[in-house]
């Protein structure tokens, strides 16, 4: 699991979820496409401004 929370503009969290090569989903339906890690675990989690975005292994 992947939490961004953001109390500015939206942006995103560049983080290590420690699952190589792994598909994202946001449960909080704001963004309908996949985030993907990489083969060493790291993925970029976007959020949207003022808000927050619970991303959850598929």
């Amino acid at each position: 699991m992947a939490v961004v929370i953001s109390n500015g503009e939206a942006g995103y969290k560049w983080m290590n979820v420690f699952r190589p090569e792994t598909a994202f989903y946001d449960c909080t339906n704001h963004f309908q496409d996949l985030t993907y890690t990489n083969s060493d675990g790291w993925g970029q989690f976007p959020c949207q401004g003022g808000s927050v975005s619970v991303w959850l292994q598929q």
